[in-house]
C-alpha cells in the first residue's frame, strides 16, 4: 500500500532547474516498509518532466522511492503513482514563476492625452520571468520624468502579471513613464498631453498707442490661443477681419487666415 505520498511544492521554481520532488512511502498491511518494491510515477496533467527522463524509481530500505520533477511553466501538475499491485494514487505537483529573472514591458492606453487634469492614460505593467510565466506579487514601480505630470499611484503589486497607473496632467507637454522591477528590468512610453480645445481663448495683441499704417509699414497683430489652463493650441486656423464699414480701406495678409504654431 502506499503509506505516504509528497512532494516539495514549497514555491519551487519553474526554471527547469529547481526540483520538486515527489516521495512515496510503500508499506504492507502491517505498516512495515517495502525494499526493492518498483514504483511508476506519470504526469496525468501539466507540462513538468523528469530529470533524467525515467518514470520508474524502486523503495529503499525504509520503503521510500523518490522522483524529482521540473517545468519551465508556472502551473499545478497532476501526478499519479502507481505500485506493482495495481494500487494507484494522485497528487499536486506545483510550480511557480521565478522573480529572480522577472522582466517588465510596459504599454499605453492612448498617445494623446488631453491636459485638463480628467483625461488620462493607463499605464499597464506587464512582468514575467525569463521562461515567460507571469508573476504575482512583484513591486512594480512607476515614475513620470516631470513634477508637472501626475501618477495615481508609484507602487504596485502585479496581480497576474499586470500592474497599473494612470497618468495625468494640466500642463502639455511629453512626459516619459519608466515601469521598473527589482531585477533591474524596465520599460518606458512616451505620451503627449495637449491643451484642452473645449476650453480655447484667444487673445490679441496690437502695438499700444497711435499707429500709423502704410503699404510699407503694416500692423502687426498677433493672436494667441490657449486652453483655460494656459496651454497653447497649435494647428488652429485663426481668422483675421476688420469692420466692413472699414474694410475697403484696409487688406489683410493670407486672405486673414493663420494657423498657430506650438506656441498657440
Amino acid at each position: 500500500k502506499i503509506a505516504t505520498l509528497s512532494a516539495s511544492n514549497n514555491g519551487v521554481l519553474a526554471n527547469e532547474n529547481a526540483a520538486n520532488t515527489v516521495s512515496v512511502n510503500v508499506a504492507d498491511e502491517g505498516s512495515n516498509p517495502i525494499n526493492d518494491h518498483t514504483v511508476t510515477f506519470a504526469v496525468l496533467s501539466g507540462s513538468a518532466t523528469s530529470f533524467n527522463n525515467q518514470n520508474t524509481a524502486k523503495t529503499d530500505v525504509n520503503g521510500l522511492a523518490t522522483f524529482d520533477l521540473k517545468s519551465s511553466k508556472q502551473e499545478d501538475n497532476t501526478v499519479e503513482v502507481t505500485l506493482e499491485n495495481g494500487v494507484k494514487q494522485t497528487l499536486i505537483v506545483s510550480f511557480v514563476g521565478d522573480s529572480s529573472t522577472a522582466q517588465v514591458d510596459l504599454q499605453k492606453s492612448k498617445n494623446e492625452v488631453v491636459a485638463d487634469g480628467n483625461d488620462s492614460a493607463t499605464m499597464t505593467a506587464t512582468v514575467r520571468d525569463a521562461k515567460g510565466n507571469l508573476l504575482n506579487d512583484v513591486k512594480v514601480t512607476f515614475n513620470v520624468n516631470s513634477a508637472e505630470a501626475k501618477l495615481s499611484q508609484t507602487e504596485v503589486n502585479s496581480h497576474d502579471g499586470i500592474a497599473t497607473a494612470t497618468l495625468t496632467s494640466l500642463k502639455n507637454g511629453d512626459y516619459r513613464v519608466t515601469a521598473s522591477v527589482s531585477s533591474g528590468s524596465q520599460a518606458n512610453q512616451q505620451v503627449i498631453f495637449i491643451g484642452d480645445q473645449s476650453t480655447a481663448a484667444l487673445t490679441l495683441s496690437v502695438p499700444s498707442g497711435d499707429i500709423t499704417v502704410t503699404n510699407t509699414a503694416p500692423l502687426h497683430m498677433t493672436a494667441t490661443l490657449q486652453d483655460k489652463n494656459g496651454n497653447p493650441l497649435k494647428d488652429k486656423e485663426i481668422t483675421f477681419s476688420v469692420p466692413n464699414d472699414v474694410a475697403s480701406r484696409f487688406s489683410i495678409s493670407n486672405s486673414g487666415k493663420g494657423m498657430t504654431d506650438s506656441n498657440g
